[in-house]
């Protein structure tokens, strides 16, 4: 899907890395960009905008992923993550994510204010970035990762 937004192809123009932030099963829940070293913003999902559907084993993104890559389902069967998917009545929770909305609200967030991003010192703490409280650590991993990416990747 295209995106429509003249702000965000605009914004997109310019020099940029994006990293989208998936949960367990490899469905998207956020996205965060970056315009250099300290500009890097993030969107996610509001906890309210997940919803629940039963999923066949091989749609589920990060199963479909290890199949794609060579993976044998005899590998995959006794792992946690299809366990989870049986316990489960292969019922998953799934982001109603939209990637044109994640990246509006990512790029006026990076635009809005330089961001730091620290070592995740406490896991079982909230991590606090220039004042927003991040509780997710998927979230949390991706900014670490997208830092790191960015002070490599633009030469400032």
């Amino acid at each position: 899907m295209s995106i429509k937004s003249e702000f965000v192809k605009e914004q997109l123009k310019n020099k940029h890395l994006i990293s989208y932030i998936l949960d367990d099963f490899g469905y998207a829940k956020g996205v965060a960009v970056a315009f250099n070293k300290t500009h890097i913003g993030w969107a996610m999902v509001s906890p309210e905008d997940f919803r629940f559907k039963k999923e066949k084993p091989h749609n589920v993104p990060v199963i479909s992923y290890l199949l794609r890559n060579g993976i044998e389902w005899n590998d995959i069967v006794p792992g946690p993550l299809f366990q989870r998917l049986v316990n489960h009545g292969f019922i998953v929770r799934f982001p109603l994510f939209s990637r044109e909305v994640g990246l509006t609200k990512a790029i006026h967030r990076a635009l809005a204010k330089r961001t730091e991003v620290t070592t995740y010192e406490k896991p079982d703490q909230p991590t606090v970035i220039l004042g927003d409280i991040i509780r997710d650590e998927d979230l949390y991993v991706t900014l670490e990762l997208l830092s790191k990416r960015a002070k490599k990747y633009f030469k400032e």
